[in-house]
């Protein structure tokens, strides 16, 4: 799969950060019931959505914080070595990521 680079400017880099924090306030917003629980698991493979390139994740683990809602250690499936941290309610939001059948 070729990726095509699009040129960015300033004006549209600052619009997509404004559009994304927006994206991300709305899925809290929206994830107040998935608070009391969290449906993501260790194992569960999630693909990126709304990028052109949809890349897949696997779950390695769940962190608590004291003050912050649970969070998933990922990592690539393409490349193991590429990690992150993202919010449990970000990664059950349908906008950002969606789980894949048969996953668990």
């Amino acid at each position: 799969m070729t990726q095509h680079s699009v040129p960015v400017t300033p004006r549209t880099a600052v619009d997509r950060l404004v559009g994304l924090a927006n994206d991300v306030v709305a899925a809290f917003r929206e994830s107040a019931r998935a608070r009391q629980g969290v449906s993501v698991r260790p194992g569960d493979r999630l693909v990126k959505t709304g990028d052109t390139y949809q890349s897949l994740w696997v779950v390695d683990a769940i962190i608590t914080f004291d003050d912050h809602p649970p969070h998933a250690r990922l990592h690539s499936d393409a490349d193991p070595r590429e990690t992150r941290t993202i919010s449990c309610l970000v990664l059950q939001n349908p906008r950002f990521f969606r789980r894949l059948k048969g996953a668990r």
